[in-house]
């Protein structure tokens, strides 16, 4: 523990501001979409078709649009871009709750994708930027940590609102002010780090290196595979709760419960797990972590089958052992083959497998799934995700043997 406590010491107060306004950032954007899907289809009367699209728009937005405000962060400069970005979100937020239409809250929605695109490698980068070698690995803990303390608040919070006053569109309300509080922390304490000031900034010069990542061949080969991990992890929101609802429909009035054992369990034990992680290279870290999930997702039908729904909870706290180990190592690994002049942007690139995975693992686990039930083989859908998950960290490997090794 006095380990511990000596390097959180060694951060500086950029860091730390960045996280606090991570954490707040992440408590509004959690909040509404807690609420979200139900809000489209059922309070707006978008139906269940619009209202998906309109959410799956959001994540391919939210993730692939990283890669762009990356490399204008990079040459505009850390403070300057994530200033714009917070209050042009809480803007956003205030008029979602204005919105009654599918067009008035597709606008609103947009610019809350736009903005919030910014913050996932401008809040990344800080991190790089602000640690070193020796507390890099608990400075990438803390972040993923704040994150999934701002997921577990936020349902809690929603719901509060929303029963309270009796108007579910004031969570968009309140997503304005947490958003407000955040801009105005990033406007008079927040500093841009060293090596994140700002530089000449030209479209063409944007575009230019935007390209040019393309050609960085260890970052695209990793991109590809951990696609993969995140298609895997998609099934928490789409095929467990589905599953844990044809076992017991009664748990159906509690599902959120079991989405909030992943992230108590990383907010419990993030920072010990990423202390004992930074012993490892991040490659291998990673690939331990998904062998563990692939232990967890196997043991998904097994639970459930001969213990009861409930006990499936104890698979997705083994899920997210795993995850602690390989999403904030993922982001660690992107930055550490970064050039300095663009970092952010290669960061911005690393949330890509975000938005492949989770945009078609739902899809994808419904086809398998489907597939299954047409085989009269519906108990291997659980078993068939474990090798799924075997033949990812089976790639990594290969990837570090041969390209990343390779290079070094």
């Amino acid at each position: 523990m006095d380990r511990l406590l000596k390097t959180l010491r060694l951060f500086p107060r950029s860091f730390w501001w960045a996280i606090v306004i991570e954490l707040l950032h992440c408590l509004a954007s959690y909040s509404m979409m807690a609420y979200l899907v139900i809000y489209l289809a059922k309070d707006l009367g978008l139906g269940e078709a619009r209202a998906g699209f309109l959410m799956g728009m959001m994540f391919f937005m939210g993730y692939c649009l990283p890669i762009f405000i990356g490399a204008v962060a990079d040459r505009k400069g850390f403070k300057e871009t994530m200033t714009v970005s917070l209050l042009f979100m809480s803007a956003g937020y205030f008029y979602a709750s204005k919105a009654d239409s599918f067009w008035t809250i597709l606008i609103a929605l947009l610019s809350l994708s736009l903005g919030g695109a910014v913050m996932k490698p401008v809040i990344a980068g800080t991190v790089k930027l602000t640690s070193t070698d020796e507390t890099r690995t608990v400075g990438f803990s803390i972040y993923y940590m704040m994150i999934n303390v701002g997921s577990f608040a936020a349902p809690f919070l929603a719901n509060f609102i929303r029963t309270a006053s009796g108007h579910p569109e004031y969570i968009f309300v309140g997503c304005a002010v947490i958003e407000a509080s955040a801009f105005l922390l990033s406007l008079l304490l927040y500093t841009n780090p060293e090596m994140a000031e700002r530089k000449d900034f030209s479209l063409g010069r944007t575009l230019a290196d935007i390209l040019s990542v393309l050609g960085d061949r260890r970052l695209m080969l990793f991109i590809f595979i951990f696609s993969g991990v995140w298609a895997l992890y998609s099934q928490i929101w789409s095929n467990i709760p589905l599953f844990i609802t044809q076992l017991d429909p009664s748990m159906t009035q509690r599902i959120e419960w079991f989405q909030a054992v992943d992230p108590i369990l990383i907010i419990l034990l993030q920072v010990p797990i990423g202390k004992l992680m930074s012993r490892y290279r991040p490659i291998p870290s990673m690939i331990t972590g998904i062998i563990i999930s692939m232990a967890a997702v196997s043991s998904v039908g097994f639970l459930g089958t001969n213990f009861g729904a409930p006990s499936i909870a104890f698979a997705l706290a083994f899920w997210a052992v795993g995850e602690m180990m390989f999403s904030p190592r993922s982001v660690e690994y992107v930055s550490m083959i970064a050039p300095k002049e663009k970092l952010a942007l290669y960061i911005g690139y690393g949330f890509l497998p975000l938005a492949i995975g989770l945009g078609a693992g739902p899809t994808l686990g419904t086809l398998l799934k489907n597939l299954l039930e047409r085989l009269e083989a519906p108990a291997l859908l659980w078993p068939a995700f474990g090798v799924f998950a075997a033949v990812i960290a089976l790639l990594l490997y290969v990837y570090d043997r041969f390209v990343v090794r390779e290079r070094n």
